[in-house]
């Protein structure tokens, strides 16, 4: 019965037609973009928490050393530039993710709070929030 359920899952899930969704924070608030095609400004994606538990874990083991070695030693440098590197890397990514036209064409659906936009393709500033939708659009208000 289980196995049935599984594959009827596995199933429907496979008949989505390839539909990709990405979450993004607008001016407006958090927005769902989904789309047969979604393309440009999505990679690099904002830091994620691995990076973040990352950052904190190499800070613990520089923490750790430097009580032992001196800031000369070769594994507190080593830590330190492996610091410096996630760091940036953090700070690129949510500066890049921020900024940008993300494309979307066929099926696509802009999910907000207030509102859903539908229509045959469009492209979404993550500067500025503004939609420019193309095809058949339309906008229903969200219920509360």
């Amino acid at each position: 019965m289980k196995l049935a359920l599984l594959s009827m899952t596995l199933l429907c899930s496979t008949l989505s037609f390839a539909q990709s969704s990405v979450y993004v924070q607008s001016p407006a608030g958090p927005a769902r973009l989904s789309a047969n095609s979604i393309s440009g400004a999505l990679a690099p994606v904002p830091a994620s928490d691995v990076d973040h538990l990352r950052l904190a874990v190499l800070r613990q083991q520089l923490a750790h050393l430097s009580s032992i070695y001196d800031a000369d030693h070769p594994s507190v440098r080593k830590l330190q530039a492996q610091i410096g590197e996630v760091e940036a890397t953090v700070a690129a990514s949510n500066a890049a993710a921020a900024t940008g036209t993300i494309r979307l064409r066929g099926n696509v659906e802009i999910r907000t709070t207030t509102m859903t936009l539908t229509a045959d393709e469009a492209d979404y500033d993550r500067q500025t929030g503004e939609i420019e939708a193309r095809g058949t659009v339309r906008v229903k208000p969200n219920s509360k």
